[in-house]
């Protein structure tokens, strides 16, 4: 084996190993980037479920405007749990009686 084959074989594998290193940090990067979970059928049927409970009618004839106040009320009522949470109180639970 020649010796400038030999270095070109080293340069060639140096350049190939900091290539595969960035692309697999780049491909690292995106998958940490997107922290939201993926959408499956069971997600749909929650968040429409959650829906039905602060009053969103499938069958509603004011439909754009009755989900948007539906998912105004959910996000209002995410909001409240998170802070009831946050004080180490649960809200689905009676305050006792003071």
């Amino acid at each position: 084996m020649e010796s400038g084959s030999f270095f070109k074989m080293c340069r060639t594998c140096a350049i190939v190993l900091s290539l595969s290193t960035v692309c697999g940090y780049a491909s690292a990067q995106v998958a940490t980037a997107s922290d939201t979970p993926p959408v499956t059928r069971a997600s749909i049927l929650k968040e429409l479920q959650e829906l039905k409970a602060v009053g969103f009618d499938i069958n509603d004839e004011a439909y754009p405007n009755s989900l948007e106040q539906s998912l105004r009320k959910l996000e209002a009522r995410h909001q409240a749990e998170a802070g009831a949470t946050q004080q180490g109180t649960n809200p689905a639970l009676p305050r006792p009686a003071q």
